[in-house]
C-alpha cells in the first residue's frame, strides 16, 4: 500500500502538536459489558494528519499511555485504537505530527475536537466545543506570494559546519561560515539577519555583528 500526501497539504508546513487530556470518573472507562477496543479520535477543522498505514507519526505518548495497537489517519481525522483501556481520572499526553493549513488563520479557525470512545456510536466523552490548535501566518512557501519559482524563491535550510580549527575558547578570533539551501530563484532583493550571542565573552572583547 502506498499512501502519499499532496504538495498542497504540505504548504502550511509540518509541526508537532501535543494533546494533553485528563479522563473523568465516568464508569464507562471500566464497563465490563463492552468488548470493543477503546480508541481516541481527534478531528481537526483545518490541519491535516500525515497519512500513513502505521503509527510512525505518533511522536510521543506519556502518562503510562496504553500501547497503541493501530492508527488510522484520514486527512483531518486520526483514530488511535488502544490495546488496553485508558484509566479514569488520569492525565495523558500525545504528541503527533500535523500538517498546518496554508495562509493566515486564527487559532479558533484552526481548531480540533477530541473524543474517547469504543466506536463512533459509543462515545465515552469528548470536548464540549472545538479547542484552539494554533494560529497560522503565510510564509515563503505559501502560494499567496505566487507560484512562479523562476521569479522567486525561498530558503529551505540554514546550517553551520565548524572548521577543524574551531574553538569555543574566549578571546580567540573565529571565522564562521554558514550555508543556505534554497528553492526556486533567489534574486538580490533579500536580506538575512543573524543574531550572535557570544558565550561568556569578556567585556573587553569587541563583538561585531556578522554581515
Amino acid at each position: 500500500m502506498l499512501i502519499t500526501t499532496s504538495q498542497e497539504e504540505m504548504i502550511g508546513g509540518v509541526a508537532p502538536a501535543r494533546f494533553v487530556f485528563t479522563t473523568s470518573d465516568l464508569e464507562a472507562y471500566a464497563d465490563p459489558t463492552v468488548a470493543a477496543k477503546m480508541q481516541i479520535r481527534i478531528t481537526c477543522a483545518q490541519a491535516f494528519f500525515v497519512e500513513s498505514p502505521t503509527c510512525e507519526n505518533v511522536l510521543d505518548a506519556t502518562g503510562n499511555f496504553p500501547r497503541i495497537e493501530e492508527c488510522r489517519f484520514n486527512e483531518h481525522e486520526a483514530r488511535l485504537i488502544l490495546q488496553t483501556r485508558l484509566l479514569k481520572q488520569t492525565t495523558y499526553s500525545l504528541t503527533m505530527k500535523l500538517l498546518m493549513p496554508a495562509g493566515r488563520m486564527t487559532a479558533a479557525e484552526n481548531s480540533y475536537v477530541f473524543t474517547t470512545e469504543y466506536d463512533p456510536d459509543t462515545v465515552i466523552e469528548g470536548t464540549e466545543s472545538a479547542i484552539d490548535l494554533g494560529y497560522t501566518v503565510p510564509h515563503a512557501k505559501d502560494p499567496v506570494y505566487g507560484n512562479d519559482f523562476s521569479q522567486r524563491g525561498y530558503i529551505t535550510g540554514f546550517f553551520w559546519q565548524p572548521t577543524l580549527t574551531y574553538t569555543s575558547t574566549p578571546d580567540v578570533v573565529t571565522v564562521f561560515t554558514f550555508g543556505l539551501r534554497t528553492f526556486g530563484t533567489m534574486n538580490t532583493d533579500y536580506n538575512i539577519d543573524i543574531i550572535a550571542h557570544p558565550t561568556n565573552a569578556p567585556s573587553s572583547v569587541p563583538v561585531t555583528e556578522p554581515t
